[in-house]
């Protein structure tokens, strides 16, 4: 299951598809040094939910282009 999850992130990786979250993340290592932990969660949840919208954008589009090429 691990193989099978790196595999994949390497994959949307490799296409660009992932966004730079270190902004958010940054942003939560700013809040958990400052002892603010719903403020890092919520910037944890943030960039998980950015990469998950990117993924499913990433995924659609490319269904679209192997439709087109049958």
């Amino acid at each position: 299951c691990l193989h099978a999850l790196q595999a994949g992130y390497e994959l949307v990786s490799m296409a660009g598809a992932l966004p730079a979250p270190t902004v958010l993340l940054e942003s939560a290592w700013r809040a958990l040094e400052a002892q603010e932990p719903a403020a890092a969660e919520t910037a944890l949840r943030d960039a998980g939910l950015l990469a998950m919208q990117a993924i499913e954008d990433w995924e659609t589009q490319r269904r679209q282009v192997a439709g087109t090429a049958q």
